[in-house]
């Protein structure tokens, strides 16, 4: 992409929310955040793109909500753009490219409910009944029992098992960033690192899955590490969050239970 004089009178807020998107956001930002200011930059754009970056005001945003409802653009779909403009327009006042923009007066309308999803007690015990004995048991347990995120459950190594004390500590998280799929990340907020006691369940499940991940390693040649992940495919490389996700599909199919996602679980 060309550089752009943003000092220059004429720079716009397109202008701006391009560089920003390159330079902040595309290498700093995880994959899915990527995609999401992707789209909402692509909004802001088009009604708005044309503003110079100094004169921007809420009356623009104001305007903006009305075209994009009016446009068949969802309500959670306008607070992401307001969010993202929030974000970009912050950054540039920071830089000295924008004065007088008054980020707290720009409303965000409410976020879009979605009415919970949970499972009964029997649907979970009919899942973790026909996982028991299968890898995604742990998983599920971890998820259902202990209430572990997606990415914390994919960010487990052995040394943050200890089977003497039965607990488990969760201190990072794994997911993708743009340019470097897969990557331990902290975990979602500070609160979140904590130690967990193991109920024996889990406790019972993570030790069959470690035998078999040290018989694993040892057919390809290898030693069981503290350092390796808890979770991994056939060749040992850790699992993908598209796998856990597909599984639990799977098996609710075969159960026949309500559809729910592998978040979810957490707050069964």
């Amino acid at each position: 992409m060309n550089t752009i004089d943003l000092d220059a009178p004429s720079a716009t807020l397109a202008d701006w929310l391009n560089h920003w998107l390159v330079h902040d956001v595309l290498v700093r930002r995880r994959s899915s955040t990527v995609k999401a200011t992707r789209r909402a930059v692509r909004d802001l754009a088009l009604v708005l793109g044309d503003v110079p970056l100094d004169e921007l005001r809420v009356a623009h945003t104001t305007e903006a909500i009305a075209r994009w409802s009016t446009g068949g653009r969802s309500r959670g779909a306008i607070r992401k753009n307001l969010e993202v403009l929030r974000v970009a327009m912050r950054k540039a006042r920071d830089g000295g490219l924008a004065n007088d923009f008054d980020l707290y007066r720009l409303v965000l309308p409410p976020a879009p409910s979605r009415p919970p999803r949970w499972w009964s007690p029997g649907d979970v015990t009919r899942l973790l009944d026909a996982t028991l004995g299968h890898p995604l048991d742990a998983a599920l347990g971890l998820a259902v029992v202990l209430g572990l995120r997606r990415g914390e459950v994919l960010g487990l190594t052995w040394r943050h098992v200890s089977f003497e004390e039965r607990t488990l500590r969760v201190d990072q998280s794994r997911g993708e960033v743009t340019g470097f799929p897969w990557q331990t990340l902290p975990t979602k907020t500070p609160s979140s690192r904590r130690t967990l006691a193991m109920p024996w369940r889990i406790a019972e499940a993570l030790e069959l899955l470690h035998r078999r991940e040290t018989e694993k390693a040892s057919r390809l040649g290898a030693a069981l590490s503290p350092d390796d992940y808890v979770f991994t495919s056939r060749s040992r490389a850790p699992i993908s969050p598209s796998y856990l996700n597909w599984e639990l599909l799977r098996r609710t199919r075969q159960l026949g239970l309500e559809r729910i996602r592998f978040h979810d679980l957490r707050h069964t």
